[in-house]
């Protein structure tokens, strides 16, 4: 009869069941089959639909479906637009809308599906960047109050706003040295990244305070966060610029830079405006307003891996990479019991048929090893056992 490791027949047969489960899995992630709606969905945040508005606010905000890749024009009924962005859940929107001149400037809640109003808050200025924190309840926003009468549309007054979002106002603010082009929150919401002229600047989120910051030569036009690694990317003229998670002192022998404390630069084979970050931050996708050509950025290499769909075989080949580094490493399967029944190691069932012969045999003392006495003995406590017998010691 087959035995396992302890003698016990049944132990045997389980572990064989294990075995027979434990084969790995080859299977990748549930992901779209096309490609092409993959880089979407990485571009979008999300699969599915989703509102966007690549040029907010001089073009209106558009509905893009990621397995097509069509867009629809969103009729909102705002005065102007200046930023949209997804709630985490997806079943909800944040707009900055504003009269021209920034008198009558909101913050609002849409419901992603059918555009209706949700929440309002007033705000200070015009909103023209916006980022949710991952709980949902918070909102950071870049504002901007013009100034009268100035040719220059940068001119006037620039902070960055933090927004209670369940009490529907403005939770604390703090100005900004001049005009600002995006920001980013980490993954766990507690930094926040502002893109300024000449540099990136960082905040702690509770409270809204200036930290550190990144020499970054020229406008940072956009700014993300990459997923897990904590790494900032920034969108300046035709690079993107790449900085470590923190600054950090130059390796030894090495020449600190004077200007510039980005790590990495990657020349966009296209021009792009905007990006975004595969959720297991492996890779990014940049566009332009629309999304004909496709840059795809291999950010564990910090590379441009290709364009998309002109250079479909290294894209392809990037993805399957991707797939197989999230692919859960060894055996995968459970412990099954091929009976309901099975008796315990120390006995209290019924004796098995070709067990082991020590298996229940007396010992020294006349009992055997599943004697219920002695198992109750072993069980209580010393304390009991010396109250109910204090001369035993």
């Amino acid at each position: 009869m087959l035995k396992g490791p302890c003698g016990h027949p049944r132990l045997a047969w389980l572990a064989l069941v294990w075995v027979a489960a434990a084969a790995p899995s080859f299977s990748s992630p549930v992901s779209p089959a096309d490609p092409a709606q993959r880089l979407r969905d990485i571009l979008l945040g999300s699969p599915g639909q989703a509102i966007v508005c690549p040029g907010c606010p001089d073009e209106p905000a558009i509905r893009v479906d990621s397995s097509t890749g069509q867009s629809t024009e969103v009729p909102l009924p705002y005065e102007r637009v200046n930023d949209v962005v997804t709630f985490p859940g997806g079943d909800r929107v944040l707009a900055a809308t504003s009269s021209e001149k920034g008198k009558r400037s909101q913050l609002l809640v849409l419901s992603a599906e059918s555009l209706a109003p949700l929440g309002r808050v007033e705000i200070p200025g015009n909103g023209v960047r916006l980022a949710v924190a991952p709980d949902g309840y918070a909102a950071f926003i870049i504002s901007h109050r013009p100034a009268r009468s100035a040719t220059d549309a940068q001119a006037g007054d620039w902070e960055l706003l933090a927004i209670d979002l369940g009490k529907s106002q403005v939770a604390s603010s703090y100005p900004l040295p001049g005009a600002a082009y995006d920001l980013a929150l980490s993954e766990d919401g507690t930094r926040l990244f502002v893109g300024l002229e000449g540099k990136i600047q960082s905040f702690t989120t509770s409270p809204l305070t200036a930290s550190w910051f990144f020499r970054s030569p020229g406008k940072n036009l956009r700014v993300r966060v990459r997923p897990r690694q904590g790494q900032v990317y920034a969108l300046r003229d035709s690079h993107i610029a790449v900085f470590p998670s923190e600054p950090r002192k130059p390796a030894e022998g090495e020449e600190p830079s004077k200007e510039d404390d980005a790590s990495t630069l990657l020349d966009s084979p296209a021009h792009v405006d905007r990006f975004g970050f595969s959720r297991d931050g492996r890779i990014a996708v940049a566009a332009g307003r629309g999304m004909d050509v496709l840059v795809i950025v291999d950010a564990v290499h910090a590379k441009i891996a290709g364009s998309w769909p002109e250079e479909e075989s290294a894209v392809r080949t990037l993805l399957a990479e991707a797939d197989a580094a999230e692919r859960p490493k060894g055996p995968r399967g459970k412990l099954v019991a091929q009976e309901k029944s099975y008796a315990p190691p120390l006995g209290g069932g019924p004796a098995d048929a070709g067990s082991s012969p020590t298996h229940g045999a007396p010992d020294a003392s006349g009992s055997s090893a599943s004697d219920p006495v002695k198992i109750a003995q072993i069980a209580t406590p010393w304390r009991a056992r010396y109250r109910q017998n204090p001369s035993a010691r």
